[in-house]
């Protein structure tokens, strides 16, 4: 009896023993990765949904109530891009909660049905299986994925998503987004900071800085305030210098088409003389006199992006240097009868170079500043002003 019972204990500790090798609390995080396909290995988890390492890994995060921090998805990114072959696991806790992610190189039999499950899906063009894993394009009810390696591509009624190299991210949202929706909450987890990435429109006002010169009375070329306005549009693009937890050093480099209307609030005419350029009253009532200069410019703006959401987004500034593509002047009569219009290079200055200023706002059109460091008329031909220009980007 005795040894029986002896028998039964040991029996009950190697099972109870066995148990707790292999319980996991309901509130862990265990994740396999595949190094070799840069993926989470599919363990029947409805949140492995295959558009992206990065993706999947929010989602199972997310599902977890856990969040993906930066410095976690650096460390993953560092071992998955690693030349090592050994397998790997790292721990660590968050918010109390237990995370294990483990990397190997093998393929397994779940991924290779799952690869082969999604090969059948393509039509036959030679290509081999292993380039099937790195290229893939998904099109279905939540939008259309391209991956391309590490470059993945997502469309998406929210917006659209590029994750260059699995690096760094550009997003464009479309319209508003309800906060309520589920799949709205994922599109805002993966919207960063502020950027000066894009297509650029630039609306508002411009006046004249600076001397008039002796031959010139300031009087003579006053500007209408709301009459003189500016105008541009062009693309840019960023890149990081630095990243840090709450804000990233950025860089951007764009080019713009711009343009300057300086309207006079007088009966003056800008004119060609035979040395410099003229204002000359006008023999009738003018409604309008203007002087319009356009320029090909190229702006260089070192900025601080701040995390999206914040009142400030962004605070930026940089310079600039423009060619002129031509000018003009436009006169028309308080009757509307006659109208004028004489393109001519009136002695401007075919460079500029100056200084700039941009803030982006939360909910609010960002703000710009435009300062020319350099004078608009050549030296002696014209008054010795500058152009300032400021408004809103869109």
């Amino acid at each position: 009896m005795k040894k029986i019972t002896i028998i039964i204990f040991f029996a009950l500790f190697a099972n109870m023993n066995s148990f707790c090798k292999n319980y996991e609390p309901a509130d862990s995080l265990n994740v396999h990765i595949n190094k070799r396909t840069k993926t989470v290995v599919r363990t029947g988890d409805e949140n492995v949904q295959g558009y992206s390492l990065l993706s999947d890994l929010r989602e199972l995060f997310k599902s977890k109530n856990m969040q993906l921090t930066d410095s976690t998805w650096r460390s993953i990114r560092e071992i998955v891009n690693s030349e090592s072959n050994k397998d790997t696991v790292i721990t660590f806790s968050q918010a109390g909660k237990q995370i294990r992610i483990s990397f190997n190189n093998k393929i397994s039999e779940t991924d290779q049905q799952s690869n082969s499950s999604e090969n059948n899906n393509w039509p036959n063009d030679g290509r081999e299986n292993t380039n099937r894993a790195k290229e893939s394009v998904k099109i279905g009810w939540d939008g259309i994925h391209v991956k391309d390696g590490n470059d993945e591509v997502h469309i998406s009624r929210k917006g659209v998503q590029v994750i260059d190299g699995g690096n760094e991210e550009v997003n464009i949202g479309f319209g508003h987004r309800d906060d309520d929706s589920t799949s709205n909450a994922k599109w805002e987890n993966r919207v960063s900071y502020g950027s000066l990435s894009g297509f650029n429109v630039l609306l508002g006002l411009n006046t004249l800085t600076g001397s008039s010169g002796q031959a010139y009375n300031a009087d003579d070329y006053t500007l209408r305030p709301f009459g003189s306005r500016y105008f541009a549009f062009g693309w840019t693009k960023s890149a990081n210098i630095t990243n840090g937890p709450n804000a990233r050093l950025k860089i951007s480099l764009g080019v713009n088409v711009s343009w300057y209307n300086f309207m006079l609030d007088n009966n003056n005419v800008w004119t060609k003389g035979p040395t410099n350029v003229l204002l000359v009253p006008s023999p009738i009532g003018l409604k309008k006199s203007k002087l319009t200069v356009s320029y090909i410019d190229v702006p260089l703006i070192p900025y601080i992006a701040f995390k999206k959401g914040k009142f400030i987004e962004y605070i930026g500034a940089g310079g600039y240097v423009g060619y002129r593509m031509g000018s003009h002047t436009k006169t028309k009569a308080e009757n509307g009868s006659k109208k004028d219009h004489v393109t001519n290079n009136f002695y401007l200055n075919d460079f500029r170079y100056g200084l700039t200023f941009q803030l982006g706002l939360n909910n609010f059109p960002d703000l710009f500043v435009n300062y020319d460091l350099n004078p608009l008329f050549k030296n002696n031909k014209g008054p010795g002003v500058s152009g300032l220009s400021f408004g809103i980007r869109l």
